[in-house]
């Protein structure tokens, strides 16, 4: 009986080893595959392993490295880091500035100023005042049909109108009418920067919370001069309209 079970550890060993060796082989043919030295790895994979306790984490990463089973861990850790150093230039580079979001708000205003200029001042060139068509009696007449015009240099013209029935003045239903008119393009001034003072925030919280070039104090420091600068705007629009509303009622 002793004799047959030291032939069975022995087939058991035997078995063993062989199967070691099988997967020994298997791994040099995947080392070779992807270009590794398979005599190398195992040599170094085949060394004599630290007693316990003694190498410990540091010597099990060497022969995981040697039969490659780390490299891609490595890899990966090593193109995150590069991922976030390069998140940290782009971050860097990429500047926040309130000087430009202001300008825009100023290009809103001028905007506003030009569509009001162009409702209540129908600007035409001196030389083709005599073909401008007027309303009268219903239908559409030449200018130069119902009045006399002088033109005097390159921006003087003078009116005498035939008759006042035929070219009535501006009345208070006329100036309110195109008061209301004007006042459209105010609207849309002050969404125009309030549109402007909200696409600031989300630029804002990409750099807090993307490229992570900005902290939270330095966040919110921004937004409070965008919130500035949106309400001082804001504020301008009005003035700037009524002070056109003004001129238009005096005109």
């Amino acid at each position: 009986s002793r004799r047959c079970m030291a032939s069975g550890k022995k087939k058991k060993g035997q078995k063993s080893r062989e199967d070691g060796r099988e997967e020994d082989k298997r791994m040099r043919k995947v080392l070779k595959v992807i270009g590794g030295d398979g005599d190398a790895a195992f040599s170094a994979a085949d060394a004599p392993r630290a007693p316990r306790g003694v190498g410990g984490k540091a010597q099990g990463l060497q022969r995981a490295r040697a039969r490659g089973l780390v490299v891609r861990e490595e890899e990966g850790e090593e193109e995150d880091e590069e991922d976030e150093r390069e998140g940290r230039r782009n971050g860097a580079a990429e500047v926040f500035s309130v000087a430009a979001y202001e300008a825009d708000m100023k290009a809103a205003i001028d905007k506003m100023v030009q569509d009001i200029s162009a409702l209540l001042v129908h600007r035409e060139r001196a030389e083709h005042f005599e073909r401008i068509p007027v309303s009268a009696g219903g239908e559409k007449r030449r200018l130069s049909d119902l009045a006399q015009v002088v033109v005097r240099g390159a921006s003087t013209v003078h009116v005498h109108v035939f008759s006042e029935a035929n070219l009535s003045k501006v009345t208070s239903e006329m100036r309110e009418e195109l008061k209301t008119k004007a006042r459209v393009f105010l609207v849309t001034a002050k969404s125009a920067v309030r549109n402007m003072r909200q696409a600031g925030r989300s630029h804002l919280h990409k750099l807090q919370f993307k490229s992570r070039s900005i902290d939270d104090v330095k966040r919110r420091e921004l937004d409070a001069s965008l919130t500035t600068l949106m309400e001082t705007y804001v504020a301008k629009c009005d003035k700037v309209f009524n002070e056109k509303m003004q001129q238009f009622l005096l005109s």
